[in-house]
């Protein structure tokens, strides 16, 4: 539990330091299991956001070069919290996460579902969300690929611009490069 606070506030302070120095996007991944203590920071250089209504939108954070990437997490909100009307719980889910890890030609997709808050209401030119408690787990990974995290937990905050076309395309770009490293469609 202390640890969890520690990492918490880490979070806090690094996204307060990276305030007007480009990506003030940062999460950790966490493995949960009692025996590992592998944790993954996130620090990325895009962070986009599109549209689809205003219940419905896609986020999409890339660590690296785009046709090269680290880490790529994709956060599809399914529908909009309201303040003062739904109830913050840690165990509410409101959005899909889909998070995959890039080494060479391998690559480990992991997936599953969290809490985004919401920051401001989506549509503007830039849009803030943290995310709570989402649990993934290793969906499909390369031969190669060396599950470090098991079931994790990811965490943190971003601030994306809006692009709608951009969002989408790079969404279909990274659906494509996931299906070239496995081999079969997956995304």
């Amino acid at each position: 539990m202390k640890r969890a606070i520690v990492s918490a506030l880490c979070l806090g302070y690094l996204a307060m330091g990276l305030v007007g120095c480009g990506s003030t996007s940062a999460l950790s991944v966490r493995s949960t299991a009692l025996d590992n203590t592998t944790t993954i920071e996130g620090h990325f250089d895009t962070a986009i956001y599109a549209v689809e209504n205003m219940q419905t939108l896609h986020v999409l954070l890339i660590d690296g070069p785009i046709d090269s990437p680290k880490q790529v997490v994709h956060i599809q909100m399914f529908w909009r919290p309201m303040a003062g009307k739904t109830p913050f719980d840690v165990s509410a889910t409101n959005a899909s996460v889909r998070y995959i890890l890039f080494n060479g030609d391998n690559i480990g997709y992991y997936g599953g579902g969290g809490l985004l808050r919401l920051g401001d209401t989506p549509g503007g030119a830039t849009f803030s969300g943290t995310l709570h408690n989402a649990t993934i787990r290793l969906m499909n990974a390369s031969k190669g690929f060396k599950n470090k995290l098991g079931v994790a937990v990811v965490e943190g905050s971003f601030t994306a611009q809006r692009n709608d076309e951009k969002t989408l395309a790079l969404v279909r770009k990274i659906q494509t490069m996931v299906t070239e490293k496995l081999g079969y469609p997956k995304m």
